[in-house]
């Protein structure tokens, strides 16, 4: 029936037109073909890779290239990858398309290619690997092992260690500045942050800095280097140049991560459910978000100025705005959510999640 009123229309008003352009019959039936072919046509189905009919209109691509400035950066997928049991940490290791995960509860480290979501290695890497932090210009990945007390240089193509520095009690949180030059890791239970030159893998100095420090952060404007006390709902401020305290200021209930961008430091409250804003300058409070439950994992997105939020006792990734701390979204991931990272270019976040021991791949809001 398609192919009859086809004919019937450019019978009626199209072939004089085509005659009289040049155009040939075989032009004629190559447009009808085309048409007819076009009512009904084949795409793929991305949930099932399955082939199915769509009636929805498509766009096709010119035939011939055309030139670009610009390079092609993969499009973020949608995966969820399992991986070891109690998986804590994630750090993207961008230029190789890796996500590595510290799972806890199995001393392994798994390997994840975040561009097709697969699995690529698991590896054995100490007794607890928790905290992980990604060297810059390198593919190396800095991963503690709170019950070892150490912490180890990890290729992040194969999972290998390639060192290991001896540090304090409880080593939870790591950070490694934007040269790549120093490495700065937060022991837990004996209240010291450790600094380490990645040159050499010696101890460069050991800091008092209070009650449980967790998460730790630099500065990637100043340098300098902010550290949670979940002991005391404060957060430490290292200058590292003198290695020492400057300064502090309070936050949440028992605070477990922080992130530091476009001069505030992102802190969230475990106990109060709260993520504080603060001027990493002044050291004042900007404001105060309500995150939902257990907040624990937090990371900035600086291009977009977004921040991620996980909701350990909960089952969601909180999206904020990096400016005000109000919520924009929130990401489903399933129970107790833990680590976060996100790579701007390829416009993925990367989230461990402790309730289905995997790490879940999602595109930005």
């Amino acid at each position: 029936m398609v192919l009859v009123t086809v004919l019937i229309l450019l019978a009626g008003i199209g072939v004089a037109g085509l005659l009289l352009s040049g155009r040939s019959i075989a032009d004629l039936r190559a447009t009808v073909a085309s048409v007819v072919a076009g009512s009904d046509v084949p795409t793929a189905n991305s949930e099932s890779g399955s082939t199915r009919r769509d009636s929805r209109p498509s766009s096709l691509p010119d035939a011939t290239p055309q030139p670009s400035s610009t390079s092609v950066v993969p499009s973020a997928v949608t995966a969820t990858v399992g991986t070891g049991p109690s998986p804590w940490g994630v750090a993207l290791v961008e230029s190789a398309g890796r996500a590595l995960v510290a799972n806890a509860d199995n001393g392994t480290v798994s390997i994840i290619d975040t561009g097709s979501g697969q699995l690529v290695t698991t590896s054995p890497v100490g007794v607890k690997p928790t905290a992980t932090a990604s060297v810059p210009g390198t593919t190396d990945v800095m991963v503690t092992d709170a019950v070892g007390g150490t912490v180890m240089t990890v290729d992040g193509n194969t999972g290998s260690v390639r060192s290991t520095t001896t540090v304090g009690a409880g080593p939870y949180g790591v950070s490694v500045d934007p040269s790549g030059q120093r490495t700065w890791v937060s022991n837990f239970d004996d209240g010291t942050v450790t600094a380490i030159d990645n040159v050499t893998d010696a101890v460069v100095g050991t800091i008092p800095v209070g009650s449980r420090p967790y998460g730790i952060a630099v500065d990637p404007d100043s340098g300098r280097v902010f550290v949670a006390l979940a002991g005391e709902n404060r957060v430490a401020v290292i200058d590292p140049v003198s290695t020492a305290v400057t300064g502090s200021f309070p936050v949440g209930a028992a605070p477990w991560g922080v992130a530091v961008s476009n001069g505030t430091a992102y802190v969230t409250g475990h106990d109060d459910g709260t993520l504080t804003l603060a001027d990493t300058a002044t050291l004042a409070t900007r404001a105060t978000a309500s995150v939902g439950p257990g907040p624990v994992g937090v990371a900035v997105d600086a291009r977009a100025n977004r921040v991620y939020v996980t909701q350990h006792d909960g089952s969601g990734v909180v999206v904020l705005d990096g400016s005000s701390g109000a919520v924009t979204a929130t990401l489903p991931t399933g129970p107790k959510p833990h680590g976060v990272a996100v790579d701007a270019d390829r416009g993925q976040v990367a989230v461990t999640v402790f309730g289905s021991s995997s790490l879940m791949l999602l595109p930005t809001p």
